[in-house]
């Protein structure tokens, strides 16, 4: 979603745009769209940050492995992650592992 990371300070927009160049950008669908809905829908994500449902979507549709997100009020949120999971199952997808960047440390340093 290039419109959020135009969001903020310029020169760290321009920075996030560019670091972006030349990475593929995931197919947006339907389902992509229904799904976010259900999540908000659910309550597991606040309306207001609707952006974020569509990260976890866009995930979810794509047969993401992981999630990575510092966003711990709204994607890896432990409260929500159950319900979040029931409601990609729900539409025949796997949902991904959504974990922060340290967590997923921890568990690459676990299995070396």
């Amino acid at each position: 979603m290039i419109e959020e990371i135009m969001r903020g300070d310029i020169v760290a927009a321009e920075r996030r745009v560019h670091a972006i160049v030349g990475i593929e950008r995931l197919a947006w669908t339907q389902t992509v769209d229904d799904l976010a809905d259900a999540v908000v829908g659910s309550g597991a994500v606040p309306p207001k940050v609707r952006e974020d449902a569509f990260h976890i979507a866009i995930a979810a549709f794509h047969s993401m492995d992981y999630l990575l997100t510092w966003n711990q009020k709204h994607i890896a949120n432990r409260q929500y992650q159950r319900q979040i999971e029931t409601i990609i199952q729900s539409f025949h997808l796997t949902p991904p592992l959504i974990l922060t960047p340290e967590q997923l440390w921890e568990i690459d340093n676990e299995t070396t």
